[in-house]
């Protein structure tokens, strides 16, 4: 018994030397682990902040392209309106 122990022991520190190098093994599988789901989800937001920013700007350019259009209406009815009344006053002889 007295020679078993020695041995027993070895084993013993042995068997703790792997385990500890298993968990450190899979500590470092971990630590790679987070470091890719930190470079994915980084990689994600940025996307959805460009998809954002290209959905913002096409509807900033949609809503500016319809005030344009109603901007531009009122302009056409404004120099409508003037050549009207210059007309008007052509033919009540007020334009003399």
């Amino acid at each position: 018994m007295d020679r078993e122990y020695p041995v027993k022991s070895v084993q013993i520190a042995n068997l703790v030397r792997q385990l500890q190098q298993i968990k450190d093994s899979q500590q470092d599988e971990l630590d790679d682990l987070n470091e890719m789901r930190r470079k994915v989800l980084e990689s994600l937001s940025e996307q959805i902040q460009r998809k954002k920013k290209k959905l913002l700007r096409s509807l900033v350019v949609k809503n500016q392209q319809r005030h344009q259009e109603a901007l531009l209406q009122k302009i056409r009815d404004g120099q409508d309106m003037l050549r009207c009344t210059g007309k008007f006053k052509e033919v009540s002889g007020h334009g003399r």
